[in-house]
């Protein structure tokens, strides 16, 4: 897969929700802030030493990336993204992409020698609707490596409303 997709974000939306989906990436920028800033409280508050965070950001753009992971056994981790989403959005599909990309690196960190990766949750916070996500991929003829990612996107989603 070429490096278009980091470049473009293509949103679909209903006619009658542009203004909805105008507003909101207007302040999308903030609303993930809001997100950062919320999950720092709430790492702070229970001191978890268990919880890490992974901040990649976007050299191009303003575009800030959270990753955490959470010891869930004396063995296992789990990794969660963090999205934000109004409608069906690509910008959901290339984060996920990059992050299947940066798994061998998280792995690799010093914090999770001698474990093993449980699961991979995503956190979607939204608008007022829950973002749309294509579920069957099965018409469309992709690689492996995107096959198995969509098929995962269903699997271990939170939604949240801002």
């Amino acid at each position: 897969m070429s490096d278009y997709h980091k470049d473009v974000n293509l949103i679909m939306t209903a006619v009658g929700d542009v203004t909805d989906t105008i507003l909101f990436e207007n302040n999308r920028l903030k609303y993930e802030e809001k997100l950062m800033n919320n999950i720092s409280t709430f790492q702070e508050r229970n001191a978890n030493q268990d919880l890490n965070f992974f901040l990649i950001k976007d050299q191009k753009s303003n575009h800030k990336q959270l990753i955490s992971t959470n010891l869930i056994e004396s063995n296992k981790y789990d990794v969660t993204i963090y999205l934000t989403s109004q409608t069906m959005e690509t910008s959901v599909y290339s984060n996920l992409i990059k992050l299947y990309q940066q798994l061998e690196a998280i792995k690799k960190q010093k914090v999770h020698e001698g474990l093993e990766l449980s699961s991979l949750r995503k956190v979607i916070m939204s608008g007022l609707e829950k973002p749309y996500l294509i579920y069957d991929i099965a018409p469309y003829n992709l690689p492996d490596e995107l096959n198995k990612i969509f098929h995962e996107i269903d699997e271990n989603v939170q939604y949240y409303s801002v």
